[in-house]
């Protein structure tokens, strides 16, 4: 990993985000907070983009989500713990912690970000980030959405947005049953059923999904 090479390489001239203000070194070689801020803003913005350009169509809150999973304290702790060890941390009185080694990370990226340019701080970062890709999908975070698929394969193939419209409610209020259709720019491509508005919409985008890949596997992919 090239983060790791760097700081085992470049050990002297990376110390100063290592250092926690609790030490008597922080007088003289400064601590590591400012490199902390910059640091968390340059992760936001390269996570950010990634994510923008790895799920295609989901919306702000989605993408939301996955940004605040991947950068939590235990993430970038467990991300330092990948490249760096807890020995290399100077502190005093307190111990090393998970919140420690995410601020330590934050700083560390924040001086390779100064040392090395955006670029060159991005590519590290994404090969670290990328570490996590199994686990992401593999979590209740990022479980399979068929809303959420829907919406990128027709973002992606027709740049529009599916419509969901409750067509039928049955039985009384305690027992409802729900039958929803998705649509595109006006075509029905599938119908859900469920107990709930919410459920119904899944069921109905799943169908959909169904509905695009035929068409897509036999070459007839247009609305």
């Amino acid at each position: 990993m090239k983060l790791k090479t760097i700081l085992q390489t470049q050990r002297v001239l990376l110390q100063q985000a290592f250092i926690h203000r609790s030490t008597p070194e922080a007088g003289h070689l400064g601590h590591n907070e400012r490199l902390e801020f910059l640091g968390d803003s340059v992760i936001g913005l390269i996570l950010s983009r990634y994510l923008y350009n790895k799920f295609e169509g989901a919306n702000e809150g989605l993408l939301s989500k996955y940004r605040a999973y991947l950068v939590n304290e235990e993430t970038l702790s467990r991300l330092y713990l990948l490249v760096a060890t807890d020995d290399m941390i100077r502190i005093s009185g307190t111990e090393i912690s998970a919140n420690i080694r995410s601020s330590v990370f934050e700083a560390v990226v924040g001086l390779i970000f100064l040392n090395h340019g955006f670029q060159q701080t991005e590519e590290m970062l994404l090969e670290l980030f990328k570490y996590l890709d199994d686990e992401l999908v593999s979590t209740n975070l990022i479980q399979f959405d068929p809303k959420s698929e829907l919406q990128q394969v027709t973002h992606k193939h027709f740049k529009l947005q599916p419509l969901y419209s409750v067509v039928q409610e049955d039985g009384p209020d305690h027992k409802k049953v729900f039958r929803v259709s998705a649509s595109l720019s006006g075509e029905v491509l599938g119908h859900g059923f469920g107990p709930s508005k919410q459920q119904a919409e899944k069921q109905a985008a799943l169908e959909s999904l169904r509905t695009l890949k035929t068409r897509l596997e036999s070459g007839g992919l247009s609305l």
